[in-house]
């Protein structure tokens, strides 16, 4: 176990994208339970009149049915949107999806603290949309995490890619218990709110300062590294100093024909290149 954990560190550490994906993978699966939790309980407070809210919902038979027309019609549009999604986010950099949907759902969960009655349609249409950023931050992010898998190591990774959303389940099913209780029946939809917003901050950032590197896999980086040396290390015996450098600070024969070679020329000129004399007409 403590070798496999020096492994998933070391790639980590290599390729920090796969770690701010596993972050942002924990933060994304929070929806599946505060749909599936506190957005019940909430509703039941309108039943009891608990927390403040007026008694908008006659029984919790109601307001069960009032979840179920959420939770179905959410499924629908969904099921509707998910080929849409996946048409943008190969049309659209992940650099931008990523952030774009966290932002959104931040967005959405600001909104959800206007809605005052579970029944109606701001209440029905906040919650669709919520569901459907989730569905973007999903893809987006698995399809970065995918692309940065190296072979050798790929099923450890995924292992911990799922252990992360897990973790987070558990640490926000905690969490979002305690501020129901103690904070209000919106507090855990605050809660996704900040780290949505906090996430999306960040991927903003590490893209910013070039750190979050969407298709960079292990294969590519040792293709690059191999191209890098092919190219700049020909000639180990020159002293120029340059695009073209190599390990001695060489300069390839080959490349100064080229470069004379692509230079224009009078046809003197390149008679007396190869030793003649175009104006005597002797080779």
């Amino acid at each position: 176990m403590l070798d496999l954990t020096k492994i998933a560190a070391a790639e980590m550490r290599e390729n920090p994208v796969l770690g701010i994906c596993m972050i942002g993978a924990s933060i994304t699966r929070l929806l599946s339970v505060l749909f599936s939790t506190y957005l019940i309980l909430w509703i039941q407070t309108f039943v009891s009149g608990e927390q403040g809210n007026p008694r908008l919902v006659e029984s919790r038979e109601a307001g069960k049915t009032i979840y179920q027309n959420i939770m179905v019609i959410s499924v629908l549009v969904s099921a509707f949107v998910f080929p849409f999604v996946g048409a943008a986010s190969d049309y659209y950099s992940p650099k931008t999806m990523i952030p774009g949907a966290f932002l959104f759902r931040a967005f959405m969960t600001y909104l959800f603290s206007f809605v005052t009655d579970p029944n109606s349609w701001r209440s029905f249409i906040v919650s669709i949309l919520m569901i459907i950023a989730t569905i973007v931050e999903n893809i987006s992010v698995d399809t970065v995490f995918a692309k940065n898998l190296p072979k050798e190591t790929r099923g450890l990774l995924n292992g911990i890619y799922s252990l992360a959303g897990q973790v987070g389940l558990l640490a926000f099913s905690v969490a979002g218990g305690w501020l129901f209780d103690n904070l209000g029946s919106k507090s855990p939809f605050y809660l996704i709110g900040i780290l949505d917003f906090a996430y999306a901050l960040l991927v903003l950032v590490l893209s910013r300062c070039g750190l979050f590197s969407v298709y960079e896999s292990r294969e590519k980086r040792s293709r690059d590294r191999e191209l890098e040396k092919k190219k700049f290390s020909v000639y180990p015996n020159s002293q120029y100093s340059g695009p073209y450098q190599g390990r001695g600070g060489s300069r390839s024969p080959s490349l100064e024909l080229f470069e004379f070679a692509s230079q224009p020329m009078t046809k003197a000129q390149a008679m007396r290149s190869v030793g003649g004399d175009y104006a005597s007409g002797d080779p």
